[in-house]
């Protein structure tokens, strides 16, 4: 969408399969995400793939992703962290419902482990990613239920609090806050933090946002 000239304009010829649910700008490149396979006839433009706005062409993100679908992207220090439903992804052992993807190397990495089910959001603090989704297991963490971080210095799983009772569907930063909305109730034992709750980063601990 142009708001100059109020008009829509294609980016190459679409997308003629599957969806699109995520979308991520970085410097002239907007990275999308989803679940279609062979974008503008670019055959390892699986999953994802990349626009760029100067050319006006599409380009293939590595050899995509092989299997399942991509819900969210986050970038940390020129690495797209990928995260979805998908399982060795490209054949990367423990490349489960979360991957790194290095612009720089333009090579797939498992992130530890991975996760034990799907993943439908991700936030970057510093040096940290926010995961949210409905896993029970982060990186053998067991109080990593539905919220964890990735600790991107030592490369470590570490769990949010106690987690959240049932599936997050979506995290935001302000500040030193963490916002997290899904499916869950009482998040930390807080009657009122249903569906959507705040965790202060600093002060490692949940409070409501009205009455939920």
């Amino acid at each position: 969408w142009d708001s100059v000239t109020s008009r829509w304009h294609a980016l190459g010829n679409g997308i003629s399969t599957g969806s699109v649910k995520a979308i991520l700008p970085i410097g002239t490149d907007l990275y999308v995400a989803g679940a279609f396979t062979d974008l503008d006839g670019i055959a390892d433009a699986d999953k994802i793939a990349r626009w760029d706005t100067v050319n006006e062409t599409w380009h293939s993100v590595g050899t995509g992703l092989s299997t399942g679908t991509i819900e969210s992207l986050a970038l940390h220090d020129n690495n797209i962290y990928v995260a979805g439903s998908f399982t060795n992804a490209n054949g990367v052992d423990e490349a489960d419902n979360i991957i790194r993807y290095s612009i720089t190397n333009d090579t797939w990495h498992p992130v530890s482990t991975g996760l034990s089910s799907s993943t439908n959001a991700l936030a970057v603090y510093n040096d940290f990613i926010y995961v949210g989704g409905q896993f029970s297991d982060a990186g053998g963490v067991g109080a990593a239920d539905r919220l964890a971080r990735w600790d991107t210095v030592n490369e470590q799983w570490e769990a949010v609090g106690s987690g959240v009772s049932s599936t997050v569907m979506a995290l935001t930063i302000s500040g030193t806050d963490l916002y997290v909305g899904g499916a869950f109730q009482n998040a930390g034992g807080i009657a009122a933090a249903d569906k959507i709750a705040v965790w202060d980063i600093d002060g490692s601990s949940w409070s409501a946002l009205g009455v939920g």
